[in-house]
């Protein structure tokens, strides 16, 4: 059974909770190496089966600049009424941004929200809680991030995902929140997935393992250059 997630995703309480419960990087491998040094465990995502086509939501790009959803190229799932979601942003410059939430099936717009500006390279996200946005259930969404460059619209830089809120299972009992990446992504909560691993990332940055574990999931969906983004920094940290 899963998931307290539902419960955890988007407070920061739980992150703190987590690192309490985490494995300390100091604990001894099966080869005597401590277990941050060892061969990680990494979460798996597992897509959906949903019967819908796939969808083209890959990052765009302006020479230098670029800009992803961390989005499958699916209707990805999640069990949070308000989840955080994210993106990563590669830029020659510091760019202001703008978020759009959209009802997929008629294209109303549901919120559009000015962004500060992005950092030259990192990942941004915005959480639909603080902005009192609640996803219905059953429904699909279209969300997009752009960056806005100082030239004018024309050289918006836009990537979009879609998002759709499902039945979270009845919990069976407290649920680390070190554990929440995998069994999100084996339950297929692509958004759980990767919120709950960034969320464990803002809370310890420097640590290889977690680095790890985002990046195996960003390389499932292809966005390698993001993947490599955080690959650097474990390998910088380790």
């Amino acid at each position: 059974g899963f998931l307290l997630f539902v419960l955890a995703c988007g407070v920061m309480a739980g992150v703190a909770l987590a690192s309490e419960q985490a494995p300390s990087s100091a604990a001894k491998g099966n080869g005597g190496e401590p277990a941050e040094q060892a061969a990680p465990r990494l979460p798996v995502y597992k897509p959906p089966m949903l019967g819908a086509p796939s969808v083209r939501v890959g990052g765009a790009t302006r020479g230098l600049d670029r800009i992803y959803a961390l989005a499958p190229d699916h209707v990805g799932l999640t069990a949070s009424a308000h989840p955080r979601l994210y993106w990563f942003v590669s830029a020659y410059d510091p760019y202001r941004a703008k978020f759009v939430l959209k009802n997929a099936q008629n294209s109303a717009t549901v919120l559009q929200h000015m962004l500060p500006k992005q950092p030259r390279e990192g990942f941004g996200y915005l959480d639909l809680k603080d902005l009192g946005i609640r996803l219905t259930e059953g429904l699909s969404y279209q969300w997009s991030v752009e960056l806005i460059r100082n030239d004018g619209g024309s050289s918006m830089i836009t990537s979009q995902g879609y998002i759709q809120r499902t039945s979270p299972a009845q919990p069976t009992g407290m649920t680390d929140m070190a554990e929440i990446p995998f069994l999100a992504a084996e339950s297929g909560l692509w958004y759980d997935a990767i919120a709950a691993a960034s969320q464990l990332i803002e809370f310890d940055p420097e640590s290889p393992r977690l680095r790890k574990q985002r990046a195996a999931l960003l390389q499932q969906i292809g966005l390698r250059l993001a993947a490599d983004y955080d690959l650097r920094i474990a390998a910088d940290s380790e």
